[in-house]
């Protein structure tokens, strides 16, 4: 007996879709590297022309709640005898005060559920940017990490101190941050991330500046 022409069809698209499946089985039965602490900056400083951004954070804990909120810092600091002009240290906290679960609870992506401070710390001062938007944390298996995935959030200048310069004006935001759960570090990262933007940080200490992507 002849196969049909839909028969055949539909076997090779099984067939396709098997071997499709392989790496990403392999990948999960293996333990994939999870991704790096990086975001992504737009400026609008200049709205003709938009100023992409790329910062990636080498420092990122979080603590929790008893309400279930997320507090996320990350810090990337400017390496000792670095020559680099641009700033010392940069600083991002997420505060995630409710949590979105699919397929129980409907998601919105154009729902705002963080607030997010973005400071730069340079020679010449602090530049604090604060916004809202939209983050979404994931609990990877096997892992004591938490992927905070920022599907977009918009920021502005809340506050300037000394004499920085101000670079970023309106800007978005979106990229992932990759948290190890350390309520100690967490509430030390942010005791001296506000220190900064209050100008009662020392200026010693570490990153590098947000360096634009093509």
């Amino acid at each position: 007996m002849m196969n049909s022409p839909l028969r055949e069809r539909t076997g090779r698209r099984r067939a396709a879709a098997a071997v499709m499946l392989i790496p990403l089985l392999l990948c999960l039965l293996a333990g994939c590297r999870l991704p790096d602490s990086e975001v992504r900056l737009v400026s609008y400083k200049d709205r003709e022309f938009p100023e992409p951004y790329g910062i990636r954070f080498t420092d990122c804990t979080y603590r929790t709640e008893p309400t279930g909120d997320y507090h996320i810092v990350a810090r990337v600091a400017r390496e000792p005898g670095d020559s680099n002009s641009g700033p010392i240290t940069q600083y991002m906290h997420i505060h995630l005060f409710w949590k979105p679960r699919p397929g129980r609870t409907f998601v919105n992506r154009s729902t705002i559920d963080a607030t997010l401070r973005y400071v730069i710390v340079t020679d010449a001062g602090t530049v604090e940017y604060s916004g809202t938007g939209f983050v979404y944390p994931k609990h990877p298996r096997r892992s004591d990490k938490l992927i905070a995935e920022i599907e977009s959030a918009r920021l502005k200048v809340a506050s300037l101190v000394g004499e920085p310069t101000e670079m970023l004006g309106d800007s978005r935001l979106s990229g992932v941050l990759v948290a190890t759960f350390d309520p100690s570090r967490t509430l030390d990262l942010l005791h001296e991330m506000n220190l900064h933007a209050a100008g009662q940080g020392a200026t010693s200490g570490p990153p590098a500046e947000p360096k634009p992507t093509e």
